[in-house]
């Protein structure tokens, strides 16, 4: 069985998209599926092969680059001859997806194909389809075509939460042909408990300090503004913000300089292989979201998953989508979403709680029977294959 996996992003994207792909890319050939991920061709040349290489533990799946023509952003939706004659080379099984361009070449290509949904939007655009009115009207058009792909036999659909899967079907898409799969973590990363003592040497951070941790993206919708006047209120622990983009941590550290919050490290973009490090070295982990995030209603956050694995207490604001992975004071502490005050309580409450409590120790077991990428993509395998 051959599975070619078509994604519009470089090789060199920095993306979490990205590593959601090459974790399910790495879960597919893990279950025995040959798998070949397909990329555009801009921007390949040795040193980003190689750098693509060591940013992740392992790459069990092989890499397929595919010509583009029209400058990438434009090419990215309209270079369907190049993903057309792709297929033709590649001569896949199944195609897996999930970008609308390829979803449409995959329907006219004649091979079963299966689209993975992460929003309610399937078409995102830019700012320039915004100012020109584009966006709603293209978006719709491509809702529509999504639920006419949905007609012929050889389509399959995942949403990445139960609250996807109800809106796509209520759209449309029959239930037996969509499943909900929230995302994953690589087992492999989390199957050895890194002591938190020797994770803090490795690390330098101070053994003796109370730790709270916060790893992921730092865009202005993710509001990380409130862990700073959490650390404000709680100046004797420590807070650690493991992400970026740089630009976004130098105007959170100006924040938190002009507030007097010194308790609180910026540590920008890290190597993914470091993150098991920072979670170990944890005495709590922070899942701050909040309503600005255009998918909060939708959304599985990665970041949940890895927390999960490290089995650490997690302080969470309890979204929908949230509440189906974390349950209050069973294996989190979740947050009320607009209550400030809830959250100082909260996270003082998981500092209180002794390492290796029963909120971790089932976060953890949850994480490794339900949430693993090797065991997402066996669900996926078992259903439509």
């Amino acid at each position: 069985m051959k599975l070619l996996y078509l994604h519009s992003a470089s090789l060199d994207s920095p993306t979490v998209g990205m590593h959601q792909v090459v974790s399910m890319c790495n879960a597919f050939a893990e279950n025995g599926i040959i798998t070949i991920l397909s990329l555009p061709d801009n921007n390949i040349n040795k040193d980003n092969i190689d750098k693509f290489y060591s940013s992740y533990k392992s790459i069990k799946f092989e890499l397929a680059f595919r010509q583009i023509n029209l400058y990438e952003k434009i090419g990215r939706y309209l270079n369907y001859t190049n993903i057309s004659s792709h297929i033709n080379e590649l001569k896949p099984d199944f195609i897996y997806t999930k970008d609308p361009s390829s979803l449409h070449i995959s329907y006219y290509s004649k091979v079963p194909f299966i689209f993975e949904f992460h929003n309610d939007l399937i078409f995102h655009g830019s700012k320039y389809f915004v100012k020109l009115g584009l966006q709603s009207i293209l978006n719709q058009h491509w809702t529509n075509f999504v639920i006419q792909t949905s007609q012929v036999s050889r389509s399959g659909y995942v949403a990445i939460s139960e609250n996807l899967k109800k809106f796509w079907i209520r759209k449309g898409i029959t239930n037996n042909k969509i499943v909900a799969l929230h995302d994953g973590f690589d087992e492999d990363m989390f199957n050895k408990v890194i002591e938190k003592n020797h994770s803090r040497d490795v690390l330098r951070i101070q053994r003796e300090k109370q730790i709270a941790v916060y790893t992921g993206n730092l865009f202005p919708d993710r509001e990380i503004e409130k862990v700073i006047f959490l650390a404000k209120q709680i100046p004797e622990a420590e807070f650690y913000i493991v992400g970026g983009p740089e630009k976004q941590k130098t105007a959170y550290s100006q924040l938190a300089l002009n507030e007097n919050v010194t308790n609180i490290h910026f540590k920008g973009q890290v190597d993914h292989k470091l993150v098991p490090l920072y979670l170990a070295a944890s005495d709590i982990l922070l899942a701050v979201f909040s309503k600005r995030i255009v998918t909060i209603n939708y959304c599985s956050p990665l970041k949940v998953f890895e927390y999960m694995a490290a089995g650490k207490t997690i302080v969470a604001h309890g979204f929908p989508t949230i509440k189906e992975v974390l349950r209050h004071n069973e294996n989190s502490l979740l947050v009320n979403p607009d209550s400030f005050d809830d959250l100082v309580i909260q996270t003082k409450k998981a500092l209180s709680l002794t390492i290796n409590n029963h909120l971790g120790i089932t976060a953890r077991h949850d994480a490794f029977e339900k949430y693993t990428w090797k065991g997402r993509a066996k669900a996926i395998i078992q259903h439509f294959f």
